[in-house]
């Protein structure tokens, strides 16, 4: 689902300026912002859900972080190692069933991404450490295949847990028969963790 850029002006209350510095800086990737026709000739479009949760995070660190900072919390290189296990566990979002599944000695912070969407969601559906299990097992082998600028989702379906990614730029559709769709920016949840050792 995609978000007018005049609503989302007047959603957020952010102005026009703020929205295209944001962009400039490289807090709001360049590839979200979509042109398509529309009765009055282009109008531009963004990811919904990703922008208002983009927007929402930099409002609120704004006050308290530079540009230069909110956007090292959210560009995370996803192959760079900066977590020992000992500081992983001390993160309130991480499941340490979940991370003790994957123990080992360094984490870069999008594999912390990864552990604490797990956790969120697992907390979430109630999931039992089997199925904790299973779905970390699985989405891992995911993980090592996934650029820093693809979102990862989690779909709960009769008791079963989907999951997949797709470029934030590409519309994923699923059928009516699908429940709730649970989405992940791993760059968003990487910089939850990342804030804290700042």
């Amino acid at each position: 689902m995609t978000i007018s850029k005049k609503e989302l002006l007047n959603l957020t209350g952010i102005s026009y300026g703020q929205l295209y510095r944001w962009k400039r800086e490289g807090l709001i990737p360049e590839e979200w912002f979509m042109k398509q026709p529309s009765f009055t000739g282009q109008e531009t479009f963004l990811p919904r859900d990703l922008v208002l949760e983009r927007i929402r995070f930099i409002l609120e660190k704004k006050d308290s972080c530079s540009l230069e900072e909110i956007r090292e919390m959210l560009v995370t290189a996803p192959d760079k190692k900066e977590l020992t296990w000992e500081r992983l566990a001390e993160l309130e979002e991480i499941d340490l069933e979940i991370a003790g599944l994957v123990r080992k000695e360094e984490y870069s912070y999008l594999e912390a991404g990864w552990l604490a969407a797990l956790s969120d969601y697992r907390r979430k559906y109630q999931l039992s450490i089997e199925q904790a299990a299973e779905l970390c097992q699985g989405s891992r082998g995911l993980l090592e295949k996934m650029g820093k600028e693809e979102t990862f989702f989690l779909i709960f379906q009769a008791g079963q847990t989907y999951y997949g990614a797709c470029c934030e730029n590409n519309k994923v559709v699923v059928e009516e028969r699908i429940g709730q769709v649970e989405w992940y920016l791993l760059t968003k949840w990487a910089g939850k963790v990342k804030e804290k050792f700042l």
